[in-house]
This record gives C-alpha cells, sequence and structure tokens, in this order.
C-alpha cells in the first residue's frame, strides 16, 4: 500500500467515526479530486456507512433498487453514448455508479456526502449511564438526545455525572467540571475531576489538560484539573503514562498503582502524600479541607529518588469493612478469620492503605495526625517480631484479622476470596491506641530482621462522647470540659 492510498484511508476512517476535523475534510475532498481512482472506495464506504446509520428507515428496498438500476444502466447505455462504449465506462468510477450514487443522495436525503459537504451526526461518541444531582450549564453542546453525547464540550455546574464511551472506558466526572469530547479515545478536562475506568479494548484512552496528557494502559486512574492551571493524576490499579505538555523534552513518565503525583502550571512534576476516597470510591480528594473524618494527614520520611517518590497513601473514609484493599500499591485484601468477617469495633473505620513495598525501610518513619479524638489500630504481622516504637505507644487487644494476599510478581497466578474465612494467607494482631489529645503519632518500621513479612496497616474509629476544641487546648466528654494538661496522663 501506497503512502497516499494510507493517506485516503486515515482520512477515510476520521470521517466515517465522526472524530474529523474541517482540514480533514478538506483534504479528503482534494485527495479525491486528485485521485479519482478512489471515487469507488469512497462511495462504497459512504453509502455502506450512511445506511447504518439510517436505522430508523427499512433500506434493504432501497439497496435492490440501487443494484438493479445500476444492472440496466450498465447494460443499456444512454441514448447520446458513443458505439462500442468508448466513452461508457468511465476512469475511475463508471457512470451507471454515478447515477446510482446520484439517486441514493436523492433518496437518502443527501446522506452519501455527509461528511464531505454538510456533515450530520455520526453515531453517539459516548452515553450517559448516571448523575447525581448534576446541573447542566446552557452552552453544553454535546449534548443530544437520550442521553447520547456527540464530539463538543460538556460543562456541568454541580453534581456528578458518568459517561461510557463507546471504545469501552467509563468515566465518572465530578463537577463543577469542563471537558471537550473529541472522540472515544481523547478528551480534554479543562476543570473538575474525571475518575476513569478503561478496559483492555480502551487501552490508549487518553485524558489531556492544560499541562499533561495522561495516556492509559488498562487501569483505574483520577485526574484533577485545578483553576491554577495545575494537574493531580492518581492511579488506583494498573499504570498509565504521563506526557508533560509543557516541558516537552522531559521523557513520558510511567505511574503504576498507588503513585500519585501534581503537575503545576510550569510542568513541574511533584509527590501527591495523600489522597482521601469515600465509601464507594467513586469519589477522592487531595484536600484537608472540613471533611468529617477521623484521620486527617499521614505522611512519611521517605524522599525522592529511590523509586517510591510518588508513592500516594489513600484514606478510604469509613472504608474498612471485609475485602477492603489493605495497600495502596498491592491487591491484598483485609478479612476476618471466619465467616462472620472482621470484628464490629473494626467496620467503617477510616483505612490508610500503607504500601506494602514499605515494609524492608529499616529506618522508615509515618506520621498520623488525627482530625478528632480517635481509636488508633495498628494491623502487625505475626511473623514479625513486635517493634519497641509499637509495643510503647499500643497495647494488643487479643483480636486476630487475616490479609488474603492478591496477585503480585511472586505469585501472578494468586487470587484474592470474597468474605471473612476465605483465603486468609497472614494473620495479623490488631494493636490499639486511645488518642484524647490531637497530638501526630509516630510509627516505625516493620523491623530490622529480613524475614517474610508484609506492611502493616492503619486504622481509626472516633471516640464518639469526646470532641477536641477548634484551638485543640480543651477536650470535651460527655459536655464537660478538661484542660488539656489535665489530660495529659490519660492513656
Amino acid at each position: 500500500m501506497n503512502d497516499v492510498h494510507e493517506r485516503f484511508e486515515r482520512l477515510l476512517r476520521l470521517v466515517l467515526d465522526g472524530s474529523c476535523t474541517e482540514d480533514d475534510r478538506e483534504d479528503l475532498s482534494q485527495l479525491i479530486v486528485e485521485h479519482p481512482g478512489f471515487e469507488p472506495e469512497l462511495v462504497d464506504a459512504l453509502s455502506i456507512h450512511s445506511l447504518l446509520m439510517w436505522q430508523s428507515d427499512d433500506v434493504s428496498g432501497l439497496m435492490l433498487g440501487m443494484k438493479q438500476f445500476a444492472d440496466e444502466n450498465e447494460a443499456i447505455p444512454p441514448a447520446d453514448a458513443p458505439s462500442g462504449g468508448g466513452v461508457w465506462k468511465a476512469t475511475g468510477l463508471a457512470l451507471p455508479w454515478r447515477w446510482a450514487a446520484a439517486v441514493f443522495v436523492t433518496l437518502a436525503g443527501g446522506l452519501l456526502a455527509w461528511n464531505l459537504i454538510t456533515p450530520s451526526r455520526p453515531a453517539a461518541i459516548a452515553q450517559i449511564v448516571a448523575t447525581d444531582d448534576v446541573q447542566w450549564a446552557d452552552d453544553s453542546t454535546a449534548l443530544r438526545a437520550e442521553n447520547a453525547v456527540d464530539a463538543g464540550r460538556l460543562i456541568s455546574h454541580a453534581g456528578s455525572f458518568t459517561l461510557e464511551f463507546r471504545s469501552g472506558p467509563t468515566v465518572r466526572f465530578s463537577g463543577p467540571a469542563t471537558v471537550d469530547i473529541e472522540s472515544d479515545m481523547l478528551i480534554a478536562l479543562q476543570r473538575g475531576q474525571a475518575t476513569a475506568d478503561v478496559p483492555e479494548s480502551g487501552v490508549g484512552f487518553t485524558i489531556k489538560t492544560a499541562n499533561v496528557h495522561v495516556i492509559d494502559h488498562g487501569t483505574q486512574f483520577g485526574v484533577a484539573a485545578g483553576e491554577d492551571g495545575g494537574t493531580e493524576v492518581i492511579v488506583f490499579e494498573g499504570k498509565v503514562d504521563l506526557e508533560n505538555r509543557i516541558r516537552t523534552a522531559a521523557p513520558q513518565q510511567r505511574l503504576t498503582r498507588g503513585d500519585a503525583v501534581r503537575v503545576d502550571a510550569t510542568g513541574a512534576v511533584n509527590r501527591i502524600m495523600q489522597v482521601g476516597q469515600n465509601t464507594d470510591g467513586d469519589w477522592w480528594t487531595t484536600a484537608h479541607g472540613d471533611l468529617d473524618n477521623t484521620i486527617e494527614e499521614v505522611r512519611d520520611n521517605i524522599p525522592s529518588g529511590i523509586g517510591t517518590s510518588y508513592s500516594c497513601f489513600q484514606i478510604a473514609f469509613g472504608g474498612l469493612d471485609d475485602d477492603a484493599f489493605a495497600y495502596a500499591d498491592h491487591a491484598h485484601q483485609w478479612n476476618g478469620l471466619s465467616a462472620q468477617g472482621l470484628p464490629a469495633f473494626l467496620r467503617g473505620a477510616d483505612l490508610v492503605r500503607t504500601f506494602n513495598d514499605y515494609r524492608y525501610i529499616p529506618d522508615l518513619e509515618m506520621i498520623v495526625t488525627l482530625r478528632k479524638p480517635a481509636n488508633l489500630y495498628v494491623f502487625f504481622d505475626d511473623r514479625v517480631p513486635t517493634p519497641d516504637w509499637l509495643a510503647s505507644q499500643f497495647e494488643d487487644t487479643g483480636v486476630d484479622i487475616g490479609l488474603d494476599e492478591g496477585q503480585h510478581e511472586l505469585t501472578p497466578d494468586h487470587q484474592v476470596a470474597v468474605g471473612g474465612g476465605n483465603s486468609i494467607d497472614q494473620i495479623f494482631s490488631v494493636w490499639s491506641r486511645r488518642c484524647v489529645e490531637p497530638t501526630p503519632i509516630r510509627l516505625g518500621p516493620v523491623g530490622p530482621t529480613a524475614e517474610a513479612r508484609a506492611m502493616y496497616g492503619i486504622a481509626a474509629t472516633p471516640l464518639e462522647s469526646a470532641s477536641w476544641s477548634p484551638d485543640a487546648n480543651t477536650l470535651t466528654i460527655g459536655g464537660l470540659a478538661i484542660e488539656r494538661l489535665a489530660i495529659r496522663g490519660l492513656p
């Protein structure tokens, strides 16, 4: 296949799937003029595609009529045609087929010339499959009947909406949001938050913002475009490539499960230390804000440049239950040891998804800051000797829970089970600390030895009868305000 024909086929595909630009349309028209030998292929492609789009009518009779018309006119030349048919069969496109095409244009209302002369609407690029209190702007141009979405712009003032693209990806937008739908494989997020779930059929699906392209490799990931020109990207599963649109000389960066970055308006890439998620996992935020969660912040002392520089803790608000993911970077899950599941005092706790890859870092330090008085829990691997930092600050409750290990590099065929008591691979002791002061708690490494191990987990539940005052100098218990100095000796 020569370069000209490849160019013709590429332009024709763009026209047929509705993703062409005005320049693409003009290029295709000019190419047909310069190379009339492409006309039969063009007629065939546009005829079939237009008929498929014209689904509301019975086109079988039209197709039969066109064939008969063409057959008759091929056998019987026009009255003014020269004898011998020398001009009857024209080079490139036979004259009777030109007549058949003209009849088709008349009967089908011009659909044959649909994207070359006066473009009409192609098949929808996406469908709106869910909304939640969404408020559409009047100038949204991509909306059409029956929840279909065309190429164009979608603007929401509030709420959320979910699109299912014909290429396979499902994307939830949380508003206010502005997004330009360019094709079923490319969208431009101008503002707001998008969380994408992309199957293998949609690999290559791209979300672009003012400063990055986020290119999917079959995954779940989130992108948020801020008013300041910055972009936040987090990978919940799988991997994506990050292409910097500001610092164009920079190589693509691969982000994998548990990674999160913020790219500012200058193109600088920085680690996001944590994100918060709701119970369903369909909403996330990097802002600490005025949320009513128990855990406010988790930080570590891991410097950039050692392979974990983009690791991002995920705080699942009220997210601890059976089959909850234990780590941000692995598919392992917490479960109860029996069919009854996790103990009641742990269910619904704020859960910190830590990093299993941190388990061998000898000088690890993690700092947990609470928003309110709470019971803070650490789940610690029974295979490992209890470290001093844990024994000195926490108490062993005597309760154990299980870790169901999912697929990872050493066990690629390992799969997690569903429900408590199933597929328990490791046992963890539950350690607790009653925190009545807003003092950050420092946690240390798993230990200095090199035995098989898993990283500890972190969770917290509020002390329902206690609250801190805004200035953090008093504690209120049962309506009685107590000065901080009076409670320093409490456990």
